[in-house]
């Protein structure tokens, strides 16, 4: 079995990432965006806490990791003004 959690939600995309969960990938489907985390059991277990409004975290580091996925979401159009970004994709907090 296949163990991803793939979303094309920003907003979730970023609220796994500030709890500590691995991008693994992005994959792309004509013009969309998929995010593939670890862990498909917990990813979807906080997933629906976000959707739903149950989700606590910082907000400096849930906006950093929204800036985070749009330069990554940037990068495949501009490649050379968004390079890869310096700071890890798991920023937690």
């Amino acid at each position: 079995m296949n163990n991803r959690y793939i979303t094309k939600d920003l907003g979730e995309a970023a609220i796994l990432l500030t709890k500590g969960f691995t991008l693994l990938n992005t994959e792309w489907k004509g013009e969309v965006a998929y995010f593939n985390f670890d862990n498909y059991e917990e990813a979807k277990k906080l997933a629906h806490e976000y959707n739903f409004g149950g989700v606590q975290v910082t907000a400096k580091i849930f906006h950093d990791n929204i800036i985070l996925i749009k330069r990554k979401i940037l990068a495949r159009y501009n490649p050379k003004r968004f390079k890869k970004d310096v700071r890890t994709y798991a920023v937690n907090g």
